[in-house]
């Protein structure tokens, strides 16, 4: 259910951050298959909860964005999860909402 008030969402919905979050672990599973080192300063879980506390952003884009035809869940928290990941462990800089449309746009045109 998602967290709402007059003035406009206030907190992430559970299935965004849960999604992110395998995004993310997807991620570490692709380091370690790879064999990469994961050569970042904090650990699994404080890496994974660094790219959860995207949710509130994401789910806030996606109450503004037409997003019919695809689940949400699956096309774009999941997705979103994995490339910020990669983005947070490659120290890109990129901020979420930059990463945000991208796979958005993505999505969008996988279901043309």
């Amino acid at each position: 259910m998602n967290a709402v008030n007059l003035d406009g969402r206030v907190a992430p919905d559970s299935l965004t951050i849960a999604y992110l979050a395998i995004g993310a672990y997807e991620f570490l599973q692709t380091m370690r298959e790879e064999d990469r080192n994961f050569g970042i300063d904090t650990g699994e879980l404080e890496f994974i909860d660094e790219v959860t506390r995207a949710a509130l952003e994401l789910d806030t884009y996606a109450d503004a964005t037409e997003h019919d035809g695809f689940c949400f869940c699956y096309e774009i928290a999941q997705p979103f999860g994995y490339e910020y990941a990669r983005a947070i462990y490659e120290q890109t800089g990129m901020k979420p909402a930059e990463l945000i449309r991208d796979v958005y746009a993505r999505a969008i045109n996988a279901c043309k």
